[in-house]
């Protein structure tokens, strides 16, 4: 039996399995109804026929500019950029709406290097731009009201059509309704043209796709509304048979990279990397599996969504799994390269100080807070990584034999040069003088992080992370008395932070989810609560009255939607898994780091901080998630949508298995 069971033939049984697996998925239908599209697509080009439109040319809804109608409608309305105008309402502000956090410095600096005179709204007289606006927007109309008209007529008994035609044809008469009050011509009445202003802008605003918010003036186009129908019609056909190859081969796609990689290059594992592969995959196909879910069903019994918004997001999340095996593929057998590439990297930290601040200010200005809250989070574990490679041992033998040492630091010494050649250099004091002023540049690193994260751009989620990851290298490195100073360092942040009005909210929305000013978890309660015969989430994405989750729930909430498809206990044992998964890789990677070669010390000291930090995650979000503590926005590794939650784990797991591939392959040699 022994013999039997030798890694050969146990990688064979599982490669069995993980077919049997791939093709009992293959011919299970875990979402229901994908036809939405083709629906849609159907009755788009029998109106396009309808009214002479040849819609394969030319697009003649689709916008020729970057500045929308409603953006030239609301600047043109009082000759004012419409930063400076609140478009809801047609009145001036004020103040402009950037004018707070990182927009207002970004904006400062902006306006030094352009021309001050430059006027970004239309110079046109504004009833020039209403008849122009009011001309597209009746034929835009008229085309939407045929659409809607043949979609009734083609539609089936079929619940799930009938809950599209029901929601595009209360859209319709809506928009109607609010059309018909509008004049042709611009009203001499000032009372009377603002309201006429209003109801135009409205009915602009959702026929061109775009939405508007009063507190930012930002437009944004969105991919859900009656808009995406007339300027994406003639996509929506390709866009079906697109969701229906995805969902019959889905599981192919999520689980050949796993096979591919036990079939030919897992010879010298053992059986347990063959468990956390499998870990690995199955966290992946949960993920792919509910994107594609919330892609097909997302918003099917709401009037909000027309189209589901995650079609695009779903797509590009198999793109980001692919990458993230890649990134497993490459961490695994490239391992002496990268380690070859940190060890250059540890050579130049006073440069990655300046690299890092500038990353990730520029992460958090030019991208977003997950992204920004990333490039902190890799800088962070780089450094927290150097130090404890470096200094750790240092500091050891300066507490094991000179034990007064680190109770006589004196900062003016540390920093102040003195000449004199004859003066008697003291051992503990220049050991001393080596380790803190390694240490200060990494403390001035994360005091900038911290600042920029929590004060300038209001990211919790960053600054919990980099503040743990600290706390447990100084716990490392310098002993349990810098650990207990820093634990006063955190209360004391917490306290500053607390009094930052995102960090009021959350507080709010744990404490009373029903009545906070951010109505996400008061949705998500009631959501969780329902019942669904669906084996995913189905319809129960919206509820009876057709209000939906937040658009966020692949990304911050994935362990209540994982507790909604696998109930609590199945969660439960999820999310214990994952976090006991990198706990494994951190503790074989810190005894690799104080017991193995000399070579592999900084990258499995690495590798150990790179799994704290998705345990981190873990902890973080499930606990946000069901309100123990403030909610800090943080993804679920491997299961949340979004690079920031696939590459960091992917190159966690690559890199531990290549350097156990590699220690057991020196291991054979000898």
């Amino acid at each position: 039996m022994q013999r039997f069971l030798n890694i050969k033939n146990i990688n064979s049984i599982f490669l069995l399995l993980l077919m049997l697996v791939t093709i009992y998925l293959m011919n299970t239908d875990f979402t229901g109804n994908e036809h939405r599209f083709n629906l849609l697509s159907s009755a788009y080009q029998k109106t396009a026929i309808q009214q002479k439109y040849n819609h394969l040319n030319e697009n003649k809804f689709k916008e020729s500019n970057d500045i929308s109608d409603s953006e030239i409608l609301c600047s043109s309305f009082l000759q004012f950029e419409a930063e400076k105008i609140n478009c809801l309402t047609g009145e001036l502000i004020t103040r402009n709406f950037q004018d707070f956090g990182y927009r207002k410095y970004k904006n400062y600096f902006t306006s030094i290097f352009s021309s001050q005179n430059e006027k970004n709204y239309s110079v046109e007289p504004y009833n020039i731009v209403w008849d122009q606006i009011y001309k597209k927007k009746k034929e835009k109309l008229e085309f939407l009201i045929s659409l809607k008209n043949n979609l009734v007529q083609n539609s089936d008994q079929n619940e799930h059509y009938h809950f599209l035609a029901l929601i595009l044809t209360n859209r319709t008469n809506s928009l109607t309704e609010r059309f018909e009050k509008i004049r042709e011509k611009v009203s001499d009445n000032p009372e009377e043209r603002k309201n006429q202003y209003q109801d135009l802008f409205l009915v602009s605003l959702e026929l061109d796709g775009n939405i508007y918010s009063k507190f930012t003036g930002e437009f944004k186009k969105v991919s859900w509304g009656v808009g995406t129908i007339l300027e994406q019609g003639e996509n929506f056909g390709a866009t079906h048979e697109r969701i229906t190859v995805l969902k019959k081969y889905l599981s192919l796609v999520a689980i050949f990279p796993l096979m591919f990689i036990v079939y030919f290059f897992i010879e010298h594992q053992s059986k347990t990397m063959l468990i956390y592969l499998l870990s690995l995959c199955s966290s992946i196909c949960i993920s792919l599996y509910i994107g594609l879910d919330a892609s097909i069903n997302f918003g099917l019994t709401s009037s909000k969504f027309i189209i589901s918004p995650f079609v695009d997001i779903f797509e590009r999340q198999i793109v980001i799994s692919m990458v993230g095996y890649s990134l497993f593929f490459i961490a695994v057998f490239y391992f002496d390269y990268f380690r070859s590439f940190i060890k250059r990297m540890h050579l130049h930290q006073k440069k990655l100080v300046f690299l890092g601040i500038i990353f990730v200010f520029a992460g958090y200005s030019s991208f977003s807070a997950a992204m920004g809250s990333e490039i902190m989070k890799v800088f962070v574990i780089l450094f927290s990584s150097f130090m404890t490679c470096r200094y750790s041992r240092d500091i050891f033998l300066i507490q094991k034999y000179c034990s007064y040492a680190l109770n006589k630091i004196n900062l003016k010494k540390i920093f102040k040069k003195e000449n004199d050649s004859n003066k008697k250099i003291v051992i503990s004091e220049y050991l001393n003088s080596y380790v803190i002023r390694g240490f200060l540049y990494f403390v001035l690193m994360t005091s900038i992080f911290i600042f920029l994260s929590l004060f300038i751009f209001n990211d919790i989620g960053g600054v919990f992370i980099t503040l743990v990851l600290v706390m447990i290298l100084v716990s490392i490195v310098f002993g349990l008395r810098f650990f207990f100073f820093w634990i006063l360092i955190m209360v004391i942040l917490g306290l500053i932070g607390s009094f930052t009005e995102k960090v009021e909210q959350r507080i709010g929305l744990m404490m009373e989810p029903m009545n906070a000013s951010v109505s996400d978890f008061a949705r998500l309660i009631n959501f969780t609560k329902s019942e669904s015969e669906d084996i995913l989430v189905g319809y129960s994405w919206c509820n009876d009255h057709g209000v939906c989750l937040p658009l966020q729930v692949l990304s911050d909430y994935m362990p209540l939607l994982i507790e909604k498809v696998l109930g609590f206990g199945g969660a439960l044992l999820i999310l214990i898994a994952s976090v006991v998964f990198f706990g494994y890789v951190a503790v074989k990677s810190f005894y690799i780091f104080l017991a193995g070669e000399k070579e592999n010390r900084l990258p499995s000291i690495l590798i150990f901080y790179m799994s704290l930090s998705s345990i981190i995650q873990i902890i973080l979000s499930t606990l946000g998630n069901w309100r123990l503590i403030p909610l800090s926005g943080i993804s679920l590794p491997f299961m949340s949508i979004g690079f920031t939650a696939m590459i960091l784990p992917c190159l966690t797991y690559g890199l531990f298995v290549g350097m156990n591939m590699t220690i057991k392959k020196l291991g054979y040699s000898k």
